[in-house]
């Protein structure tokens, strides 16, 4: 079997076992089921891959690859460093809204039993605050943010970020929480102290 034909039905697995995931959740999903959807005997999808596990492994990892690329060509696009800390934020918003898998794997209490999901998580976290953390000098640089610690202000960002990222995706009024995450946004960079004019 050549390898651009073996590529090709690995590739259509996962594919078709990302929409059964993002259907049915993880922990529902079987091989059975996956090889139903393809219109195979299960043999011919263990042939490919050993186990669910190892499906979606691929599938959040190809989705964080997709996440990290969509999210930099945004960011490349805007030049001012004022607005780049808000599109870096609401950008991550829509594509988790549009990556069920990847959400899933950050979210899902079920699946914090698999140790590669928990490398998956830590990565995640770690990517998130060096792009804040990056976003931020860039601002400090031009006057615009003045911040003693970056990292931690980074870290404290995305973990009040969290409940937006659960509520975007579980309801359908993204606009609504653009405006909230505005709100939070102003609390964390201007604070809540009345400045003397």
């Amino acid at each position: 079997m050549g390898q651009s034909r073996t590529s090709g039905i690995r590739d259509l697995i996962l594919e078709t076992a990302g929409n059964i995931f993002m259907k049915f959740g993880f922990k529902k999903t079987t091989m059975e089921d996956i090889a139903k959807a393809l219109h195979r005997a299960k043999s011919s999808v263990y042939y490919y891959f050993n186990s669910k596990e190892e499906i979606y492994r691929d599938i959040i990892q190809k989705e964080r690859i997709e996440f990290n690329n969509e999210l930099n060509k945004v960011l490349e696009k805007e030049n001012k460093p004022e607005n780049r800390l808000k599109i870096y934020l609401t950008t991550r918003l829509r594509l988790l809204r549009k990556m069920m898998n990847y959400y899933s794997a950050l979210m899902d209490k079920y699946l914090e039993n698999y140790p590669f999901i928990n490398e998956f998580r830590k990565k995640y976290f770690s990517d998130e605050v060096e792009g804040i953390t990056k976003i931020l000098k860039e601002g400090a640089k031009l006057g615009i943010y003045s911040i003693n610690n970056f990292r931690q202000t980074a870290t404290q960002i995305s973990i009040a970020l969290k409940y937006l990222e659960e509520k975007a995706v579980i309801v359908d009024k993204i606009n609504d929480i653009e405006k909230d995450m505005d709100g939070l946004l102003n609390l964390i960079l201007y604070g809540i102290i009345k400045r003397k004019s």
